[in-house]
């Protein structure tokens, strides 16, 4: 065979390997939906015959005392892997944080996450003009809808310290000056608390009438903290007198603390009810493992979890029995929650404008 018959075949050879290598490529693409054509298909969690991709990794977004060491978030993570190892499933949990709960939107451009923990009330009006969510499969749970799931909640209010101030009974009384520079509270924007307190006076006074007792009590407030675990930490250490937080906190100084002296200061009329949800976004990667993990938050053993790690009460009844959480709901004797606001953004915005600290 002559030189130029052997550069003739040589090209030939080379040629043909490059069409094979393009065919296989298009036909990859095309299987694994990442085609430039499709851009929304790198979230769609189908291949191309229609069955689903599940990814080995499950993303979960939630505030930073749920994904803390001492949180619900890593005793639930170790649970619900060995689960899906029993169900031959390997799945990673990765825990992201946001550091509190009013940052949760915010965080979801920068850390994509498949589930979402924390919202409130308040937070789910938010979330559902903001972004799409999936349904996420569970039913007959309390307080939920088809796409937002109640993990728990608590009656939410201000703690003290037994012995160390005179508790207040109505809102006029944080006006007075024995509490000069002493209230702990939580900015709205950032901080989940801080916007159910903001949503409790315009609920009990009226939006004019509530942001006018804003500037009386400028005096008594100490600090207006960025989220719950900052504002209860000066409260704890003696910086504060008094603090915006839930009832149940409590709980957590008489059972981990040994501790009596904390009380929850009841006010004439009704409390906000906080309630926190969980919920699948629309974008979620590892779709079918993310239901499953909204129906493994509400089982009985991960509610116990949730219940003596979150202080929170448990959505479900029966990790709820016999529990100290259920004689101290009737101590506490809570009345009806307070209304949601219909505007959360422009009661934000207006906190913006002229009522914040």
């Amino acid at each position: 065979m002559t030189n130029k018959r052997k550069l003739q075949c040589a090209i030939a050879s080379a040629l043909a390997v490059f069409f094979v290598i393009s065919a296989l490529s298009i036909i990859l693409k095309n299987r694994t939906g990442q085609s430039s054509g499709d851009p929304s298909a790198n979230f769609s969690g189908e291949e191309f015959s229609g069955a689903p991709i599940e990814a080995s990794e499950l993303r979960v977004l939630a505030y930073s005392s749920f994904t803390a060491p001492w949180g619900p978030g890593p005793a639930l993570v170790e649970m619900f892997e060995a689960q899906m190892k029993r169900e031959n499933s390997d799945v990673t949990v990765v825990l992201l944080q946001a550091e509190d709960a009013g940052l949760l939107l915010a965080k979801m451009e920068a850390f994509p996450a498949d589930v979402v923990i924390g919202f409130d009330q308040l937070g789910v009006r938010l979330a559902k003009s903001k972004k799409i969510w999936r349904p996420h499969g569970v039913f007959n749970s309390r307080y939920s809808d088809e796409q937002f799931l109640a993990f728990d909640w608590a009656p939410i209010g201000f703690i003290y310290r037994k012995g160390e101030i005179e508790p207040p009974q109505n809102f006029a009384d944080l006006l007075d000056s024995r509490f000069e520079s002493s209230i702990a509270l939580q900015d709205p924007r950032s901080s989940s608390p801080g916007f159910q307190f903001l949503n409790w006076i315009v609920a009990e006074m009226g939006e004019d009438r509530a942001f006018e007792y804003l500037k009386k009590l400028k005096p008594n407030v100490h600090s207006m903290s960025g989220s719950w675990s900052q504002a209860y930490g000066l409260f704890t250490r003696g910086l504060a007198k008094i603090t915006f937080s839930y009832a149940t906190s409590i709980l957590y100084h008489r059972i981990s603390e040994k501790d009596d002296r904390y009380g929850f200061a009841k006010f004439e009329g009704s409390h906000p009810l906080q309630i926190e949800f969980a919920a699948i976004s629309e974008k979620c990667n590892s779709c079918a493992k993310a239901k499953k993990f909204m129906a493994f938050l509400s089982s009985t053993e991960a509610q116990k979890i949730i219940m003596n790690r979150n202080w929170m009460f448990p959505v479900n009844e029966v990790a709820l029995a016999g529990s100290p959480f259920a004689t101290f709901m009737k101590e506490i004797d809570f009345q009806s929650p307070t209304l949601v606001t219909k505007d959360p953004e422009g009661l934000l915005k207006r906190w913006r404008d002229e009522g914040r600290q």
